[in-house]
């Protein structure tokens, strides 16, 4: 996550400043301007494909690696101070990054460059948006104000009201932030009032006062998270850690859905959040807490290992059926649906195994 932040980021500032070197010569006008961007680094990223379909900002084609640097402004203008100053529609990509914004001013001296309007950063990645950025190409700093985030594979997105990039230190830090993996839906605000105002909510979501993603420990921390499921806060922590490393312990992303049993009217929504357990290299264990809408909460364990000739999965489930404890298990019997006694507690065990006797 965070080395998709620092290559937008950076590539931005090359991109900019890399234009200056055409710019002198070109006079304000009123009708788009088109310059070609002599590169002044060393970017060789090699980004083919296209961007993938976001939802926090229109679909844009990622440049080719073979594309050549552009930027492309209503107007362009030189300032007493040396400042180069792109308004109106200002579009400017690389291979494989496209920045849009209202307005952008460059300065060649001091290595900086000032976004402001409509800010939209797409990579293949992810895509960024915000109101206002600052960043700095000498120190490898930025500064994104009230930012929107999204991944483009897993679709997992969230918002900030700053957002501060350290290339030097490795480190991101994230202000009043939030992360969910659920669509976007238009319903009244549920989370903090002192976030970012939206009309946007979601089935569940991460509230952070802090969130900080450090990319050399491959860790991601937050400070006073909240997490919130249909409107409601259901788990407070002052301090949470994630790991961004493969097979590393820690929380899984949070599961949503829903599903309808034969006896009843609706469906009903559950929750599932998974903790892994990274016991040795063939062996690992997770743990999931399943919150089911009508039924309660369901505790499921997946414990696997992996050898060369022989491997298992053992899987177990327990539930308190508040539904079966009313109702029985419902079943089908001749085409007709009855039901057993009641019952509470309800449990189950699966074990795959596999073994291989010769070579």
């Amino acid at each position: 996550m965070t080395r998709y932040f620092y290559y937008i980021i950076i590539s931005i500032t090359s991109t900019a400043l890399a234009t200056l070197s055409v710019f002198a010569s070109a006079n304000t006008t009123n009708n788009p301007a088109v310059v070609q961007v002599i590169s002044l680094d060393n970017n060789n990223d090699n980004n083919n494909d296209n961007c993938a379909p976001r939802l926090i900002a229109p679909l844009t084609a990622i440049p080719q690696a073979n594309t050549k640097k552009q930027a492309v402004a209503d107007s362009m203008l030189k300032n007493s101070a040396g400042e180069y100053h792109l308004e109106g529609e200002v579009k400017i990509q690389q291979p494989g990054l496209v920045i849009r914004s209202n307005k952008i001013i460059i300065n060649q001296q001091q290595q900086t460059i000032q976004a402001k309007g409509n800010i939209e950063i797409h990579s293949k990645d992810m895509v960024v948006t915000g109101k206002k950025a600052n960043i700095n190409r000498q120190n490898n700093t930025a500064e994104i104000i009230n930012s929107k985030y999204q991944f483009s594979n897993s679709k997992a997105h969230g918002q900030s009201s700053q957002i501060q990039l350290d290339k030097a230190d490795m480190l991101s830090t994230l202000k009043e932030a939030s992360f969910t993996t659920c669509k976007l839906t238009k319903t009244q605000w549920q989370a903090r009032p002192d976030i970012i105002k939206s009309n946007q909510q979601y089935d569940w979501i991460l509230d952070f006062n802090v969130l900080t993603i450090d990319d050399a420990k491959q860790r991601i921390y937050g400070r006073n998270a909240v997490f919130t499921f249909k409107k409601v806060p259901i788990l407070y922590s002052p301090y949470i850690s994630f790991s961004t490393a493969k097979r590393a312990t820690g929380l899984l992303f949070p599961s949503f859905g829903s599903y309808k049993s034969i006896t009843q009217p609706t469906a009903e929504t559950y929750l599932s959040v998974p903790l892994y357990f990274n016991i040795a290299p063939e062996v690992d264990d997770t743990l999931t807490i399943t919150r089911m809408q009508d039924r309660g909460n369901l505790l499921s364990n997946e414990f696997r290992y992996m050898q060369t000739k022989h491997s298992a999965v053992i899987t177990t489930n327990f539930i308190r059926d508040q539904v079966s404890n009313r109702d029985g298990i419902a079943s089908y019997e001749n085409g007709q649906v009855v039901h057993s006694d009641p019952v509470e507690e309800r449990w189950d065990m699966r074990i795959q195994a596999r073994q291989q006797w010769a070579t």
